[in-house]
This record gives structure tokens, sequence and C-alpha cells, in this order.
């Protein structure tokens, strides 16, 4: 036996639907503060940086380079929040550029037990020579994270002016021990 089910829409259904469709009415509107404008923009801004992030590793197989990867990632994102700071492309906000050199210390710290095991993968960019010259290559990744322990970022003219290191220790690794692009 097959019972027939016939939907009804009742005045109470109309709303709802008009509620999850339509805009509610301006008595119901909450105002939008700054906030609330911040957080939809950094979550949004979260969703890119990780579907970016997919994007630019899919199909990297070994889970050691993909860790290593994401480190790496991670101190792009970081140095670019620092850089837009110095430039006055970003205001200069303390506790972000605190959280940013803390990024850049935290993973630049872990770079060279990331590197420890020779695992590759096609789609790494880490050159053999990592493993040749590993004292050599260290050195240079504890130059990355002393140069980040010592941003100054009290105002964007001592950002800049100690940021520079950090580059510096940046280009100076993957010269030497990065696949050219």
């Amino acid at each position: 036996m097959q019972i027939a089910f016939k939907p009804v829409l009742t005045a109470q259904h109309a709303k709802c639907l008009l509620a999850i469709y339509h805009e509610p009415p301006e008595e119901l509107r909450q105002p939008k503060s700054k906030d609330t404008a911040v957080f939809r923009t950094l979550t949004l801004s979260c969703l890119l940086l990780l579907a970016n992030a997919a994007a630019a590793h899919n199909g990297v197989k070994d889970p050691n380079v993909m860790a290593r990867m994401m480190a790496m990632e991670s101190i792009a994102g970081a140095f670019k929040t620092l850089v837009s700071m110095a430039k006055n492309e970003t205001p200069l906000h303390q506790a972000k550029a605190r959280m940013a050199r803390d990024t850049i210390v935290l993973h630049s710290d872990k770079i060279t037990p990331l590197f420890e095991d020779h695992a590759t993968d096609q789609k790494s960019e880490a050159l053999p020579a990592i493993w040749a010259n590993w004292e050599d290559f260290s050195d240079r990744a504890d130059d990355l994270t002393k140069s980040a322990q010592a941003l100054d970022f009290k105002d964007r003219a001592a950002l800049a002016d100690t940021l520079g290191a950090v580059g510096g220790a940046c280009r100076a690794c993957h010269k030497q021990y990065r696949e050219k692009k």
C-alpha cells in the first residue's frame, strides 16, 4: 500500500522560505559592525589561502615533502603580511605583526628537522644539494630563525629595517637549495 504525500504550503512555510531566500525586513536587520566586516574578510582570505595551498600542492604524494611545503608556505604568508605592513599597504597592527613573526620563527625552527629525511617528490623544489651540504643548509635555516626573532615592529621604519634580514635569509637559501621556477 502506498501513501500519497501531498505537500501543503502554509503561511508559516512561506515566511520561512522568504527569510531564507530574501533579505529580512528592515526592522529585523542588525547593523553590520566593523568587526563583522573584518571577520568576514579574514574568513574569506583564509578560505582562499587554503584553496590556493591545495591547488599548489596538488599531486604531492610524499607526506614529508607535503609537510615541508606547508611549512614554507606558512613562512611565505607571514612574510607577505609583514611586507604589506612595512610598505604601508596595510595598517601596522602590533598583534598581527607579532603573530606573523611568531609564525616565521615557529616554522623556520622546524626547517632542519623537516629536511632530515631525504624525501623526494616530483612536485618538490628541494635540490639534492641540501643533503650534500647539510651543515650549510642547517646554518641558513638557523639564520632565518635568528633574523625573524630580531624583527622589530614598533613602527614601519623599524619593521622595514629588520625585515630585510628575513628576506635575505630566504633568498640566500632558495638561491642555493631551491629549484628555479
